[in-house]
């Protein structure tokens, strides 16, 4: 191929892919920025460092975040048991780390972990033995349905367990197209046939609660969404 037609080339793939670019542009810096902040969460536990005691910021309206000013964010979308939902923006915003007066970790503002701390912090009094990870982490392959999950200091179901969900589980799911975390939620209700679950951080317009199909066979129950590992429980 000669220099012109090289040269034609690769004019032709910008004028296709700049536009692109361009309307993705923001996705794309807060996907790079949420990899950064949560990688340091990690190393946060791996190093053993401890989080610095603060007054608890649950009832934090902020209105700052990471990825800059927002009215919305921290605006009461929700509550259950007394926990409130806060919205988050933008998926991957990063607002600071709420924790309790006496040191606790209960997670990045406002993501999807945050809620599920503190929620189990308020109505149970609870702490995970380890308060840092990514959701998906919260469920361990190496602990078999039933048994005691010593990291979260919660018991662990299999989806697919003999016990059927309740209402204040934990649900965990695993990685998924465009999230690589997983994702974790609060069981609000439970019926024979379906359950419904309250989050956080399911992004702008897309509320705060999902309901799925429950199914029970060969002595098993199933809630039918592949991405869901399980579920923990006090």
């Amino acid at each position: 191929m000669d220099k012109n037609k090289v040269v034609a080339l690769i004019i032709t793939l910008l004028v296709f892919v700049a536009p692109i670019l361009w309307i993705y542009r923001t996705e794309i810096v807060e996907y790079f920025h949420f990899e950064q902040t949560e990688n340091s969460e990690e190393s946060s536990y791996t190093t053993q460092k401890k989080p610095t005691k603060k007054t608890p910021s649950v009832k934090s309206k902020s209105s700052k975040s990471s990825n800059g000013s927002s009215a919305s964010v921290g605006k009461v979308l929700d509550s259950f048991n007394g926990v409130d939902v806060y919205e988050n923006g933008a998926v991957r915003n990063v607002n600071g780390r709420n924790t309790t007066s006496d040191g606790y970790n209960l997670g990045l503002k406002y993501q999807c972990v945050e809620y599920v701390k503190r929620y189990y912090y308020q109505v149970f009094h609870h702490k995970m033995p380890n308060s840092y990870g990514h959701a998906k982490e919260f469920y361990s392959v190496e602990v078999s349905d039933g048994e005691f999950n010593s990291q979260r200091g919660l018991t662990q179901y299999k989806n697919g367990s003999i016990s059927k969900p309740k209402v204040n589980d934990i649900l965990v799911y695993g990685a998924a197209p465009f999230n690589e975390f997983g994702h974790v939620a609060i069981v609000s209700k439970v019926t024979e046939d379906s359950v419904e679950c309250i989050s956080q951080n399911l992004g702008q317009g897309n509320g705060t609660r999902r309901t799925y199909a429950l199914s029970y066979a060969n002595g098993r129950w199933k809630i039918d969404e592949p991405y869901i590992l399980g579920w923990l429980r006090k």
